[in-house]
């Protein structure tokens, strides 16, 4: 893209693979403009975008000089003022000392308040950790090894309980060392924090079905 001299502010934003158009979509939706494609890994890509900075109007330049002249102002006299009171303050006669019972000071207890914990609400539950969760968790359960390649696609959009539905393709390696192809379906659901599989299978072209919940 030419530089055509203006400011903008930057953004990147990862999405899982397969996604992106949709992740374009919606902040383009938003006034940002695409930039560039890059993948980060084998399940998300980083998509960066740009858009104009604000400018100030011009008629607010002279309030805010004038706000800065005044601040500079006030500490000037304030400075003067205190130099005054210094000065006076030397030039007054010190009074004889006369003697007086010391006074012990009563030292009055300060109740100190208890700062009330501060309850942080759960995050939602996004797509992209739902995806990636669903993934990471069938990959532990292969015995003989396999990979899970990709998200085919997310089936619904987010259910009322924020649930998520996927499904995805993996190769899967059998006990005599035989990779054979796999699809897996499943429901993701809890928070970012401690996603839940509520329900999954998998299955492959020889009839071969796996439950995993949990």
């Amino acid at each position: 893209m030419a530089d055509d001299g203006a400011q903008y502010k930057n953004m990147s934003v990862k999405t899982m693979r397969g996604l992106e158009a949709r992740s374009r979509a919606k902040w383009e939706k938003d006034g940002w403009e695409f930039v560039s494609q890059d993948q980060v890994s084998r399940l998300r890509s980083e998509l960066t975008f740009r858009r104009l900075k604000k400018k100030q109007p011009w008629y607010l330049w002279p309030a805010i000089a004038g706000g800065v002249l005044l601040v500079v102002g006030l500490f000037v006299i304030a400075g003067v003022l205190k130099s005054g009171e210094d000065s006076g303050s030397t030039q007054k006669a010190v009074p004889a000392a006369v003697s007086t019972p010391a006074s012990t000071p009563t030292s009055t207890p300060t109740a100190t308040a208890t700062p009330s914990p501060t309850v942080t609400a759960p995050r939602p539950l996004d797509e992209t950790t739902a995806a990636q969760f669903l993934a990471m968790q069938w990959e532990a359960k292969f015995t003989y090894g396999g990979k899970v390649q990709w998200v085919m696609d997310r089936i619904t959009t987010p259910h009322p309980d924020g649930t998520f539905t996927f499904k995805l393709s993996a190769t899967v390696t059998n006990q005599y060392g035989t990779d054979q192809q796999a699809t897996i379906e499943g429901d993701v659901g809890g928070t970012d924090a401690a996603p839940t599989i509520t329900d999954s299978i998998l299955y492959t072209a020889d009839g071969q079905i796996v439950n995993f919940s949990g």
